[in-house]
């Protein structure tokens, strides 16, 4: 069972490539119609009209009690940009698509799994949780940390199998 996993493993290169663009076209094609739209789910609504009417200290009042410090200085980053729900849109877009990559590499470089079942499982986890992309404001924050996650879990595996060279 264990043999089907290191059959045809392959540390990169041409082979690695077309999976990974198969999981992004996908993933695109599942989702970019979410970047399109010009409005939030209804649980964004609220702080986007606070956003753009910038009343950042009504925000603040909102999440101080849970808490929520990071939400507030992303919310806040986005006073800088004119076209703020593409740019939240794309960056959660951007973040599960990074995440996923990042996944696939680390099923195959890591832990050995087939490319087919790598790329099976990675297209589940973009693909399943279509919720997530389309609550884009309300999971902002959840989106860029998950996929700082990925990225560090691929960043250590990578130096621990490089004797932390990179």
């Amino acid at each position: 069972m264990a043999s089907t996993y290191i059959q045809g493993h392959d540390r990169g290169g041409i082979s690695e490539r077309k999976p990974v663009i198969g999981i992004a076209i996908l993933y695109t094609i599942g989702h970019f119609l979410l970047l399109l739209n010009q409005g939030f789910y209804w649980d964004g609504l609220y702080m986007y009209r606070m956003v753009q009417e910038n009343r950042l200290d009504v925000i603040w009042a909102n999440l101080a009690p849970s808490r929520s410090y990071a939400l507030y200085y992303l919310l806040q980053w986005l006073t800088f940009f004119s076209n703020q729900i593409f740019l939240v849109k794309f960056t959660v877009f951007a973040s599960w698509l990074v995440a996923g990559v990042s996944l696939y590499f680390i099923l195959r470089r890591r832990l050995m799994f087939a490319q087919d079942s790598s790329f099976f499982i990675t297209s589940s986890f973009l693909l399943v949780p279509a919720f997530l992309s389309r609550v884009e404001l309300s999971v902002l924050n959840y989106s860029l940390t998950n996929m700082l996650f990925f990225l560090a879990v691929l960043v250590y595996f990578s130096a621990e199998m490089n004797k932390g060279s990179f």
